[in-house]
């Protein structure tokens, strides 16, 4: 219920891309054919095609990626009363506001715009060989996909800004519970979210590796194919931050339940203090040996290898492009 009243609230502010993927893949496609006919019919160029179909699939995946993003943030909710212990109503309360910060924020507008005419200026450079309604329709096809990467590009940014504020969120959890569970749950729905990340870069170099246009920027600006390099460290800067905050939540976690077992130890000394026994002995040496073993839990959501495996992963194509320079 709470899902679909989201989803309605979401509808209402007119920002529909993350809601209604159909309706905006049905649009994309559409351009992407008329385009593609009109090519065919009266100005084909094979030279370019490679490239213009691997930016079309990019295309039509977006608004799939992006509905994608939407649930996973959307499933966010369910985990916050029970990973940090607050009340339901309050857990709702704050989930709306970030949801209101991740989708309808006029910023997320602005970066559409912004990346969309960053798209066309990128189009004119590359000197693509078609002209009149043709051209028409292509710049029209490369606004649309840049404006799309742009928005979700703001969902990945006001996402981390969500886990920031979360892993700074005050909290009141049960001392004896166990937060592993929903730790992993966290982490995994934002891993998913990274990966719609890595496959939006690697066809976008793919893209660009099939481009004419492509080797004519090798072959005049070196510098413009390092454009790989950033990128890749945004992707996996995305990554790392996201085991950065995670790892900030599961240390504000762990120390709490220090300190409870700390003020619990101690209320069990006084009472030692005054009634000396065996048992409260035992009580006190119980909760101590507790506290240790809370003091040595890890409070890192993956391990090193696995986090050197991605950063590896994402840099290859980018080592690739900078071999192919030297070598050329």
């Amino acid at each position: 219920m709470k899902a679909i009243k989201q989803r309605n609230k979401l509808a209402i502010k007119g920002y529909f891309l993350f809601a209604y993927p159909k309706t905006v893949f049905a649009i994309i496609f559409f351009i992407i054919a008329l385009n593609l006919f009109l090519q065919w019919s009266f100005s084909w160029n094979p030279y370019y095609m490679p490239s213009v179909l691997a930016f079309c699939v990019l295309a039509l995946f977006l608004p799939l990626g992006a509905n994608f993003l939407y649930k996973l943030i959307l499933s966010l909710c369910s985990v916050l009363n029970t990973t940090l212990g607050i009340s339901e109503n309050f857990a709702q309360e704050w989930f709306d506001k970030q949801f209101d910060f991740i989708f309808n924020s006029s910023a997320l507008y602005f970066v559409a715009i912004l990346m969309a005419m960053g798209g066309i200026i990128t189009t004119e450079i590359v000197r693509i060989p078609w002209t009149g309604f043709i051209k028409f329709l292509y710049m029209l096809f490369t606004f649309i996909l840049f404006g799309l990467m742009g928005s979700i590009g703001w969902v990945f940014w006001s996402s981390l800004v969500f886990l920031y504020r979360l892993s700074h969120l005050e909290t009141e959890i049960p001392l004896f519970s166990e937060q592993k569970a929903n730790i992993d749950k966290l982490n995994n729905i934002f891993f998913q979210a990274f990966l719609i990340g890595v496959v939006i870069y690697i066809n976008s170099v793919i893209g660009v590796w099939l481009s004419p246009g492509g080797e004519w920027l090798t072959l005049n600006y070196p510098l413009i194919q390092i454009w790989i390099f950033p990128v890749a460290g945004v992707v996996t800067s995305y990554f790392l931050l996201i085991q950065y905050f995670l790892h900030n939540l599961m240390k504000n976690l762990r120390d709490k339940k220090i300190v409870q077992m700390s003020e619990l130890a101690n209320s069990y000394f006084s009472e030692w203090k005054r009634k000396p026994s065996q048992e409260r002995a035992e009580t006190i040496d119980n909760v101590l040996k507790w506290k240790e073993i809370i003091e040595k839990q890890s409070v890192w959501a993956v391990d090193f290898k696995s986090v050197l495996s991605v950063i590896v992963g994402v840099f290859l194509p980018a080592i690739k492009t900078i071999i192919d320079l030297v070598v050329r």
